[in-house]
């Protein structure tokens, strides 16, 4: 009897196990929806989340994929690891131009520390999971919002009220970083909104 509960137990962790291993992790839910802005406009948008927060993974420059959000994360997360030249090409025109005029204010200072961690793998300093995202179309592109979260409980409580965010624009179907969205109120109203609240403003 008792050799035969063993066998059963050992038979529900393998199952276990395998459950665990097999289910699919950071699956990604999406709606279309025409959503109401607060200035009263109406966007077509497509909201996803991640059903659990996504954490950026590592990967060399070489396997790089723009072609999706996850990838961009990826690359965003860790693009202190890949040199200045290559972390130029993660970025659109608004972006490029802003950090080379950056790099120009600090005298080469600000390409110098990308060059000088060169394949080393360097994550943001504050670390952070992306929980959602929209993607939407102004004056004829495509640009999604992606939203985080502080990972660590002193960042939480140190940046209290702020909410970690990145906006890019694909062109050639690759996720760009952008700076075109800085002054449209909707990104800061996107930001702002939790996944639910957005999906409660859309029909």
């Amino acid at each position: 009897m008792k050799k035969t509960l063993t066998i059963i137990l050992l038979i529900i962790l393998g199952l276990s196990i395998f459950i665990s291993c097999t289910q699919p992790k950071n699956k990604e839910i999406t709606k279309t929806c025409d959503y109401k802005s607060d200035d009263g406009n109406s966007y077509s948008m497509l909201i996803g989340k991640f059903d659990t927060p996504y954490s950026p993974k590592y990967k060399p420059f070489s396997e790089v994929d723009l072609s999706n959000i996850k990838g961009f994360i990826d690359a965003y997360s860790y693009s202190g690891s890949y040199g200045w030249t290559n972390y130029l090409t993660l970025l659109d025109e608004s972006a490029k131009n802003d950090a080379m005029l950056v790099d120009t204010e600090s005298q080469g200072e600000y390409s110098k520390s990308f060059n000088d961690n060169i394949g080393k793998v360097t994550s943001l300093e504050i670390p952070i999971v992306y929980t959602h995202w929209v993607e939407l179309n102004i004056n004829q592109k495509t640009y999604s919002v992606i939203v985080g979260k502080f990972e660590k409980e002193e960042d939480i409580k140190e940046y209290e009220g702020v909410v970690p965010f990145v906006s890019t624009v694909k062109q050639d179907n690759k996720w760009l970083l952008t700076l075109d969205l800085l002054f449209y109120p909707l990104e800061s109203e996107i930001t702002e909104k939790s996944y639910d609240s957005l999906l409660r403003d859309c029909s």
